[in-house]
């Protein structure tokens, strides 16, 4: 039992150290490449330049980060429909130094093994597939907007980070002020 154990350790320590991918996408050959996606989004988040969108494509999911969208309301209401992008498809960046966050595996936990760019004139929503899903996100982004317009951004944002946990309209200070107590 102990052999197969050290065995085991021994076949990770050289995957590692020769950064041995085990993981393998539908996209491994266009990496770099413009490509076509069509699928379901199942996550949809307003960024400070950028909406990131999880779209299902069937076996996996691909990270689109959609430039051009602004408004909460219509970010979130793509959740639960059919989409199909066209943009430049690359690997998710992995850990740049040695002891820190890993972005690529932490991707790889949510069954992300691409991260395609794509401009909000190649990106074309379709017909409700989930609609309760649709709903609830979609009803989320308008209850945001709402409450910035009554109470502003920063307040709204706070607000919206502890009732939802989505800490991606909190503003950089506010978050590390918070994130220290």
């Amino acid at each position: 039992m102990p052999l197969l154990a050290i065995h085991c350790l021994v076949i990770i320590v050289i995957l590692e150290i020769f950064h041995i991918d085990l993981y393998k996408t539908r996209f491994d050959g266009s990496f770099g490449n413009v490509v076509s996606i069509e699928g379901t989004v199942k996550a949809a988040q307003l960024k400070s330049y950028y909406a990131a969108v999880t779209v299902d494509v069937g076996s996996e999911n691909v990270l689109v980060k959609l430039s051009g969208w602004d408004d909460a309301a219509d970010v979130y209401s793509l959740v639960g429909r059919r989409v199909k992008a066209r943009g430049l498809i690359e690997k998710p960046s992995g850990q740049r130094n040695p002891g820190c966050f890993n972005y690529g595996m932490y991707l790889r936990a949510r069954r992300i093994y691409s991260v395609m760019e794509v401009s909000k004139y190649k990106f074309e929503a379709g017909g409700i597939v989930n609609p309760v899903s649709n709903y609830l996100a979609a009803s989320k982004g308008l209850f945001y907007e709402a409450l910035r317009e009554m109470i502003g951004e920063g307040d709204a944002s706070l607000i919206f980070a502890v009732l939802f946990g989505d800490k991606s309209f909190l503003d950089s200070d506010i978050y590390r002020s918070e994130e220290h107590t």
